[in-house]
């Protein structure tokens, strides 16, 4: 069948032959394992890449940064209990360190950003349910960065191996847990917390400077009794208030209960007694949160009843956003009772230019001139008769209820050929 006249198919795209990839032989319990050469994790995170192809989500960014600041502590903590030499305890901090660095955007050994540091932290957020293969990534890239920061070759796990001495009185049971609360409480004291009170801030301000300006009140879209805009907006300030509240107590909730300390089943079995105070002080005076172990290491460990509260509170929070911005919105309704009018009511050339944005030039309100070389348009400066049929429509309009509705017992005017 000929193609059709007009129309060419563009040639194939060549597409580049690339070339082998690099890779080393890395070793571990279970055997054997083919990593790329230029990666700094190792046999055990490669084999839960090639276990876990589910989503093709990495486990997130801030989870990872959460895990750099656990390493360090535990590594410092260790020290101080004279578990770990202090050779060791110093190259994994600067390990720690650097992952730190990469997930808040700087330019590492990792990559020079988030994205590309995240290469060595490949594996599926679908994984065991204990996050064993994301805190033995963790360890293994911990482990190399040490290992060549000590002028050995990546994989040689010497001087500092990845599950001896990274994860010395730890477990995936307790130190993936402790991540994911680390990472959201402070998620909520840097990101969200700051944002939330400016947002209160303004929102007061804006209800003090509108308070003598009175509009419309709404019931159900319909038009209600007066009600000053300055005291629609304290509502919405109130609003932002208690969404600060939820956030805060969010983040108490996720801070207060940290497993860290429990290792696999939360008797603690294989640290020693004082590591997770030791832990918890030093995560709390690195980030401003202020952690606390867990009171029963049994509770903290089987269940996430903290995260799920948290998240509820998080989520009234999102709920209560969404309910200010849509009230906004539904603010600008009109056509004569919208927020824009009331604000501009006092200043009637606020009001025109409100009134002209937007619209062609030809159908601006007060536009009386002509346009050059055209023939004179229908509308408000079509001269004398333009200007009768604007004074009609007004009419028309403010024989409903002022929004454009017709008042109750007063017929709609019916179109030409309507037989109803």
């Amino acid at each position: 069948m000929p193609k059709p006249a007009g129309k060419r198919t563009p040639p194939p795209r060549k597409t580049p032959k690339k070339g082998k990839v690099k890779t080393r032989t890395e070793r571990d319990s279970m055997g054997e394992m083919t990593v790329p050469a230029h990666v700094l994790y190792g046999a055990s995170t490669q084999r839960a890449v090639l276990n876990f192809p589910v989503s093709g989500r990495p486990v997130p960014s801030p989870v990872i940064h959460a895990f750099g600041l656990l390493k360090k502590a535990c590594a410092e903590s260790n020290v101080e209990l004279k578990k770990l030499d202090q050779r060791r305890g110093r190259l994994i901090v600067n390990a720690c360190d650097q992952i730190i660095a990469a997930m808040e955007g700087s330019v590492t050994p990792l990559g020079g950003t988030v994205e590309e540091s995240m290469e060595h932290f490949p594996i599926d957020i679908f994984q065991t349910g204990s996050g064993t293969s994301t805190n033995m990534n963790v360890n293994e890239v911990i482990s190399n960065l040490a290992c060549r920061a000590a002028g050995k070759p990546i994989g040689a796990k010497d001087p500092v191996h990845p599950n001896d001495h990274v994860n010395m009185g730890q477990s995936s049971n307790d130190t993936f847990p402790t991540a994911m609360q680390v990472a959201a409480a402070v998620a909520i004291l840097r990101e969200l917390l700051p944002p939330l009170k400016k947002l209160e801030k303004t929102l007061r301000a804006k209800a003090r400077q509108w308070d003598n300006v009175v509009k419309i009140g709404r019931t159900h879209l319909m038009d209600a009794t007066p009600i000053r805009l300055g005291q629609e907006f304290s509502g919405f300030a109130a609003q932002a208030a208690y969404a600060v509240t939820r956030a805060e107590r969010a983040m108490v909730r996720l801070a207060e209960n940290l497993p860290i300390g429990g290792t696999a089943v939360g008797t603690g079995i294989n640290t020693h007694p004082r590591f997770a105070k030791l832990v918890v002080r030093r995560l709390a005076k690195e980030t401003g949160v202020k952690f606390v172990e867990a009171s029963n290491h049994f509770e903290a460990q089987a269940t996430r009843d903290c995260v799920v509260e948290a998240s509820g509170e998080l989520k009234t929070i999102a709920v209560s956003l969404s309910k200010i911005a849509n009230d906004i919105r539904w603010l600008g309704s009109g056509p004569r009772c919208g927020a824009v009018r009331a604000v501009a009511a006092g200043d009637p050339a606020r009001l025109l230019d409100h009134a002209r944005q937007g619209q062609p030039r030809h159908l601006r309100v007060g536009h009386a001139g002509r346009l050059p070389g055209r023939r004179q348009r229908r509308g408000d400066h079509h001269g004398r008769h333009g200007r009768r049929r604007l004074a009609a429509a007004a009419q028309r309009r403010d024989a409903g209820d002022g929004c454009g509705r017709p008042r109750l017992g007063h017929p709609a005017r019916r179109r030409s050929g309507d037989s109803r």
